[in-house]
């Protein structure tokens, strides 16, 4: 146990922010896993199930997708931060490289989660025993929530990352950068 008011060395800092780092890393792939496989699962047993269950559990699958999406997007800022501060601790001498920027696999995962989010939720809304002027107000309102809903975070986490995504691209071309 170490003392609050002792500093941490520079290696011990640099060993967690590796371990955490690892730690998001690998939970950028089990978290994706674990909501395809309750997918599959819910989707091979959902005709099974009572209209009433089934409503539910597309509305519920709606706000989980939506969940996961956001604790994603967490993931990936919290990784690009430790990855960030391991950089500045290296100093220009060992932080020489970057891999470019390109579209990850974290996009698709995320779009896949829109997609599921307003899927699981039209059909919620579909196998909803109402008149069908009911079902298409319904999901009118509900796919117009959950767009601004993805809207609103997408720009938060836009922003967000940005400011990191450039200390590390300019980091990689060697370009100093205070740290703020």
């Amino acid at each position: 146990m170490t003392n609050s008011t002792q500093p941490i060395s520079p290696d011990t800092l640099y060993e967690q922010l590796n371990e955490r780092s690892r730690m998001y890393t690998s939970q950028l792939w089990q978290v994706p896993g674990l909501y395809l496989a309750l997918t599959a699962w819910i989707l091979d047993k959902i005709p099974t199930f009572s209209t009433t269950l089934k409503v539910i559990i597309c509305f519920s699958m709606a706000g989980v997708s939506l969940f996961v999406w956001v604790f994603v997007a967490q993931l990936k800022f919290l990784e690009r931060r430790a990855i960030r501060q391991m950089q500045l601790l290296e100093g220009k001498a060992l932080s020489t490289g970057g891999s470019p920027w390109f579209f990850s696999f974290i996009w698709y995962v995320r779009a896949l989660l829109v997609f599921a989010t307003f899927g699981f939720f039209l059909f919620g809304v579909l196998t909803l025993p109402v008149l069908a002027c009911i079902q298409f107000v319904t999901a009118a309102i509900g796919g117009v929530i959950f767009a601004a809903i993805y809207f609103s975070l997408g720009i938060y986490d836009r922003r967000r990352s940005e400011h990191i995504l450039n200390e590390i691209r300019n980091a990689s071309l060697g370009v100093i950068i205070e740290n703020d």
